[in-house]
């Protein structure tokens, strides 16, 4: 008997859907099944059947209970479904607990919870469910297919056995060949195998001493646990990898983004340091305001059509702002930290940067205070751009360009103001 891995893996998934479909069985054939003659019994929660009818036969109910002999097919369908009975056929049932304690001549089909096997079956048996248990006085003329999240079986099995599930526990006499499929599988002591085992096992496979294997013993064992775990290492590695790629990646950048800007404003860079240790607090809430206002701002002015390029204005401004907030940032700790230390370093506003960012990125890496420090950062950063921007712009408002019409300014930027001189020389005094 040959079946593939993936049709052991099916068979095992099915299982586990059945165990749960079992347990709602009742709800769902709640209504009284159609019998195939007028003299089949009416559904109660205790159904018993009182004497030997010609099938098939057909029931459900809450508990099914089967003590007398039935001739026919049966198929039983029940919160609990019990046969102690004997039937001269086949049966199908389903059920949250099917019990199997009686004798079915031909084939029997089985779903549920939980599923036992306690009597004699004269054919094959297809059984799926949560948990299925052949008991030591269990017996099958044919083969068996049994699937589940845990499968045990310790009667007797005349034909092929193939098993699929979580674990499996074999402890019976099985005259032919065993197919395995499943995670964990344990041959306990006294099982007899008259044929060849084989199949896949997933993580674990225990065969006792005390064990008879007639046959070949073809079992691969997939240490798929193992894989698993050397997976998730690798996974690990590469996230790790990935985290450090990307902490380089944005130190270089903070350090080329803030080199650049302090080339462009070297000489907004001591303005910003004054507002900084004037104003920190007014500075983080300034941040806060262009962080959730100004973009509430622009969404309001794309409404209108026309300001909407003065919408597009605002959202550039807003990005560049945050762009360059968390080196405006790191420069005010650097700079922060080198007047701590004195020297010489107080006075280089690179070096400041290059510390400040290295700082804020090693506290970065602490979990859970390391954002909290680098939010802090990105905030105060981005309040101190926009009152560094409106400093800027009150100086441009208080020395306009504009020059009046004979060509002279009217004002200087130092405040002063000269009259026009005229073009005769003074005569020197005497």
């Amino acid at each position: 008997m040959r079946v593939s891995v993936i049709a052991l893996l099916q068979l095992a998934t099915i299982a586990t859907v059945t165990s749960a479909l079992a347990m709602t069985v009742q709800t769902v054939f709640a209504p009284p099944l159609a019998s195939a003659q007028a003299a089949a019994p009416t559904p109660t929660d205790e159904l018993a059947v009182p004497q030997v009818i010609e099938g098939p036969h057909f029931f459900n109910g809450q508990n099914v209970i089967i003590t007398d002999t039935l001739e026919g097919d049966v198929y039983a369908v029940g919160g609990t479904v019990q046969l102690e009975g004997t039937i001269i056929g086949s049966l199908l049932t389903a059920g949250g607990q099917v019990t199997i304690n009686g004798e079915v001549t031909d084939d029997v089909r089985a779903a549920g919870g939980q599923v036992s096997f306690n009597g004699a079956v004269g054919d094959n048996v297809t059984v799926l469910g949560g948990t299925v248990t052949f008991g030591p006085e269990s017996a099958v003329g044919g083969s068996v297919v049994a699937g589940g999240s845990s499968v045990s079986m310790s009667g007797e099995v005349l034909g092929n056995t193939l098993i699929g599930g979580g674990t499996t526990r074999l402890a019976g006499t099985f005259a032919q060949n065993v197919r395995l499929g499943s995670d964990t599988v344990e041959i306990l002591p006294g099982a007899l195998i008259g044929g060849s085992i084989g199949g896949e096992v997933g993580t674990q496979l225990e065969i006792a001493p005390q064990a008879t294997v007639a046959g070949q013993r073809q079992v691969r064992v997939h240490q798929l646990q193992q894989r698993a775990d050397q997976t998730r290492r690798q996974a690990q590695r590469l996230f790790q990898t990935g985290q450090a790629a990307w902490f380089l990646v944005t130190l270089v950048m903070s350090l080329l983004g803030g080199s650049f800007l302090l080339y462009l404003f070297d000489r907004q860079a001591e303005r910003v340091t004054q507002l900084a240790a004037a104003a920190p607090v007014a500075a983080l809430g300034w941040g806060a305001v262009q962080l959730i206002v100004t973009p509430i701002l622009a969404l309001l002015l794309l409404i209108t059509i026309f300001a909407a390029p003065l919408a597009g204005l605002i959202l550039l401004s807003y990005l560049i702002s945050v762009i360059i907030a968390g080196w405006v940032g790191a420069y005010v700790v650097g700079h922060r930290l080198c007047q701590q230390l004195g020297g010489t370093l107080r006075h280089h506003r690179y070096l400041q940067l290059v510390l400040g960012v290295l700082a804020v990125k090693l506290l970065g890496l602490v979990p859970l205070l390391g954002w909290v420090v680098r939010f802090l950062v990105f905030m105060v950063g981005l309040g101190l751009v926009v009152m560094v921007a409106r400093d800027v712009t009150r100086q441009s408002s208080a020395y306009p360009l504009a020059t009046p019409s004979d060509g002279t300014s009217r004002h200087q930027p130092n405040g002063s103001h000269r009259p026009k001189s005229s073009g005769a020389k003074r005569r020197p005094r005497l």
